[in-house]
């Protein structure tokens, strides 16, 4: 006999939860004397946690304007693509580059449950290089002068572009001053000035590829891993509740909390590969009442580390009592004892 079927268990279980209930309630509006345990159920449920590994690979580009070739030198971008997606079929269809991944998987048995909570890096292919035109310059390292239009002048600023300016002198004849004009010393009559910009060229070094003309793309391409779990539940007491309340659990908690052994491991796909884990564990589900006063009309317990379903009473005379469940999970071992970790 198990011992979920042993009475005296069934009712060590229902005293604890009625003891961690009274502890979280006592103080809260209510003592925990106010808390009445109506009936208690308790039962195996079985679970099955499907892991369905998919390979595929991630790249990494850095570009560096003027850099050197690093790792395997590509001769074009068109060539580096065509690598990258070689790699890539390597990455999702070479099973003897899984290999190592899947045995250590198979290796940690029921701890593998704890694996799938992030990608992981399975191969890394290493750096591949190859020169990118600059598409600012097309290769020339130089771009058109913004300041002056790409002409390489300037208007003379002294002149405003006229090439002459206006002076006067004293006529010792007349005894006043008279204008007159002279050409512009700043521009030499011309009205215009080599662009400080440029030094009159029109042209000034690119500044996307710092005057390189050119970049170098580096590629460093790994095989990675990446899991999608999914947890299925059968129990004859609160299925439902019970797999809605662990879809939204760490697969810490879920792993504390059933007891899994790794069942089956099979390709599911060129580029899949599934582990089944099968596990059981116990649910337990607590009838209680809580003693209302007026105006206090509770809806709902909530606690940290248990499941608590609740059903929303009507306001209630003083005094009077309103009716809970409360339903716990708790780890179990085929053929061994239970363990607590609530």
């Amino acid at each position: 006999m198990s011992n979920i079927e042993n009475e005296n268990f069934r009712q060590d279980l229902s005293k604890d939860l009625i003891r961690q209930l009274s502890n979280i309630i006592d103080g809260n509006h209510v003592s925990r004397n106010d808390l009445k345990p109506i009936q208690f159920e308790s039962d195996i449920f079985t679970a099955q946690f499907y892991i369905e590994w998919i390979f595929f690979s991630e790249y990494k580009d850095s570009r560096v304007a003027g850099g050197s070739y690093r790792g395997k030198r590509c001769n074009s971008i068109s060539e580096l693509e065509n690598v990258t997606y070689q790699l890539d079929q390597r990455a999702k269809f070479d099973k003897e580059l899984r290999t190592p991944f899947i045995q250590s998987l198979k290796k940690h048995g029921r701890t593998g449950i704890l694996k799938s909570d992030q990608k992981y890096a399975i191969n890394n292919f290493g750096e591949f290089s190859a020169q990118e035109v600059c598409q600012t310059c097309d290769g020339s390292c130089k771009t058109r002068c913004r300041s002056c239009g790409g002409n390489g002048k300037q208007r003379c600023s002294y002149c405003s572009g006229s090439g002459s300016v206006t002076q006067s002198r004293y006529n010792s004849n007349t005894r006043i001053y008279e204008n007159y004009s002279s050409y512009c010393s700043n521009c030499g009559g011309s009205g215009n000035r080599n662009c400080s910009g440029c030094s009159g060229s029109g042209k000034v070094r690119c500044s996307n590829c710092q005057g390189h003309g050119y970049f170098i793309i580096t590629r460093d391409i790994i095989a990675k891993a990446k899991p999608i779990y999914l947890l299925r539940t059968k129990s004859s007491l609160v299925n439902q509740e019970l797999q809605d309340y662990l879809d939204n659990q760490s697969l810490n908690f879920i792993y504390r909390s059933i007891y899994f052994e790794l069942h089956a491991q099979e390709a599911s796909g060129d580029d899949k590969e599934t582990f089944v884990y099968q596990g059981e564990s116990v649910v337990s589900k607590q009838d209680f009442s809580v003693k209302s006063k007026v105006g206090l009309v509770p809806n709902k317990l909530a606690f940290p580390f248990i499941n608590v379903f609740s059903f929303v009473p009507r306001i209630c005379p003083a005094t009077s009592n309103i009716p809970f469940n409360f339903v716990s999970i708790r780890p179990y071992k085929l053929r061994k004892f239970l363990i607590s970790i609530l």
